[in-house]
């Protein structure tokens, strides 16, 4: 926070010298000296937060204090920047992430990944979550529904693409509810 604090005046000194009209930030130093800088400038500030704030009740207050605008990346995310006694009801709003469908569609030709990667050509669909292993991620919800759909798409695979973040705290769960489903 103290590296935060520090930055204000040169982020003061960029606002003045090239003039914006809005603020947004989208990194917790971002909220802090972004927050800061736009209220003593007078600027609109929008926080973006892509991720459930690690202390989500000081940030609560931040947004409610600072924020004209806040945008969270999930619904987990709003539950956890709506809780404590600021309320953001009026000043949050949901957007989740795009998908660039020019690129990613289910037409699209993935039979070189398939080799690549050792997975049976006859295999469709095949879904892919990228990210931390971690309960909050919805990993183990996606085995899950996959056990449930198994007999209606017998040629389903998952790809589960990422790593813990404490090492061995997620993944043997994740392990053994795959074989516990009969999922490869």
């Amino acid at each position: 926070i103290l590296r935060c604090l520090m930055g204000i005046p040169f982020l003061i000194a960029k606002l003045l010298r090239f003039p914006a009209s809005l603020v947004h930030t989208n990194s917790r130093g971002g909220h802090i000296a972004g927050g800061i800088a736009a209220k003593i400038l007078g600027l609109p500030v929008v926080m973006h937060f892509q991720d459930h704030p690690s202390h989500a009740k000081f940030y609560n207050w931040l947004s409610a204090y600072f924020a004209h605008r806040v945008i969270a990346a999930s619904r987990a995310t709003e539950d956890w920047l709506t809780q404590g006694r600021w309320s953001l009801a009026s000043k949050i709003q949901v957007i989740h992430a795009g998908v660039d469908t020019v690129c990613f569609h289910p037409e699209a030709n993935g039979e070189n990944l398939k080799e690549l990667l050792g997975i049976e050509k006859s295999c469709f669909p095949i879904i892919i979550t990228v990210g931390t292993l971690e309960p909050r991620k919805g990993q183990l919800d996606i085995i899950r529904a996959i056990a449930i759909v198994r007999d209606t798409y017998p040629n389903l695979r998952l790809l589960i693409v990422g790593q813990e973040l404490v090492p061995n705290s997620y993944f043997p769960l994740l392990q053994s509810q795959t074989i516990d489903n009969r999922l490869e």
